[in-house]
């Protein structure tokens, strides 16, 4: 049964490979598994942060999510056109220095990070998962000297460890970096 709390969750990407559309699409059948194991009212949002210049790879390629994701999930693409457009609209407005925009919207992945952040709060999610490589709902293991694939229930293992550490936002599968001081209290 599910409780009457609704938990919005945003699921962050930051990247330069197109492959982030082959991960969504790949796996967020098992995504909709997981959230059908908790008792909670979850709606998920996957932050798409891309950088075409990392490996010269067209906008377009960013955007071939499959139909059905988008029936159960809302996305949401930040290109480097609207970081430069929130950073400007941002800088204008007297909210953020020069310096500080560089911070929160510059090139890099720890920049990338904080842009996704700033998203997350600007769309007022509760908690935020970052996803990289080794996040995907399946693992490489290696078991008496061969490789098997062992499923993860990743979101909902995020979710237990952020609401028993009091945290909002949480990096890698086990949980071992999760931000606190309740991030997310400003909606």
């Amino acid at each position: 049964m599910k409780s009457d709390d609704e938990i919005n969750v945003g699921i962050g990407f930051v990247t330069g490979r197109a492959n982030v559309c082959d991960v969504i699409n790949s796996y967020y059948k098992d995504i909709l598994k997981q959230i059908e194991k908790t008792n909670y009212n979850m709606k998920v949002t996957f932050f798409i942060l891309y950088d075409t210049t990392y490996q010269g790879t067209p906008k377009e390629e960013f955007y071939k999510i499959n139909p059905d994701v988008f029936n159960k999930f809302n996305i949401v693409y930040i290109s480097p056109e609207e970081r430069e457009e929130e950073k400007k609209k941002l800088e204008e407005q007297n909210i953020l220095s020069y310096d500080e925009a560089e911070l929160f919207f510059g090139n890099g992945h720890a920049k990338g990070r904080n842009t996704v952040l700033y998203f997350a709060l600007k769309n007022k999610m509760d908690y935020l998962l970052f996803w990289d490589d080794d996040e995907y709902p399946v693992a490489c293991i290696k078991e008496e000297n061969k490789i098997i694939w062992k499923k993860q229930d990743n979101v909902i293992k995020h979710i237990e460890e952020m609401k028993k550490n009091n945290a909002d936002v949480t990096i890698g599968y086990h949980c071992r970096i999760y931000f606190t001081n309740s991030l997310f209290k400003c909606k």
